[in-house]
């Protein structure tokens, strides 16, 4: 789906509504889209939603000063928002709205997904260098758009800008990371009278 906003229609009720990466782009209003959940679920069903937060965390203190790679997540969090996009994202807010839509039994998983190949555990070392090798070939495509249309930048003065980020995003000594959250809930199994 490219826009999980308009009214859904299912012919059977289905068992598991899972979501990966939407917030902010194709999920713009979580308690519409799980309003939509609750409606097309059948009692005992779940939804899942696999999240990251564009909000940068580090392990230690590796991060420079003057970081570019957190001017860049600044940069792009204001110019996306300034868009109608909010790339950040809290576990514990869409928890809270998973309740308030009728949900039950929701849970917060928060995992952390590291930027680049630095951690020792194999299989996230992985992940981040697929993260990073990402990050590197598609920031230009990511920043292009709302940096200049939103953010008033000047194709030349961002283009200095990326390089500068994507020469620190390489620099193996940092240990930044992306907050991951696996939220999911259940439909009771009876849903209520009232609807």
């Amino acid at each position: 789906l490219h826009d999980a906003l308009p009214i859904w229609m299912f012919e059977h009720p289905l068992d598991l509504i899972h979501s990966r990466i939407c917030s902010g782009l194709a999920i713009r209003d979580w308690p519409r889209y799980l309003g939509e959940c609750y409606k097309a679920l059948k009692p005992g069903g779940w939804v899942e939603a696999q999240e990251f937060s564009v909000s940068i965390g580090c392990e230690d203190d590796s991060l420079p000063p003057n970081s570019m790679i957190k001017k860049w997540h600044e940069e792009a969090n204001r110019t996306f928002t300034a868009a109608g996009c909010d790339l950040r994202f809290e576990g514990e807010i869409l928890k809270s709205q998973m309740i308030d839509a009728g949900f039950v039994n929701c849970v917060v998983l928060e995992y952390r997904w590291p930027m680049g190949p630095w951690h020792e555990e194999k299989r996230l070392r992985d992940a981040g260098a697929f993260a990073m090798m990402s990050m590197l070939a598609d920031m230009e495509a990511i920043s292009l758009a709302s940096m200049t249309r939103y953010g008033g930048w000047q194709m030349d003065e961002l283009k200095v800008f990326l390089k500068s980020v994507k020469k620190e995003w390489r620099m193996k000594s940092i240990k930044a990371y992306w907050p991951l959250y696996v939220v999911y809930g259940q439909m009771a199994e009876e849903k209520s009278r009232e609807e």
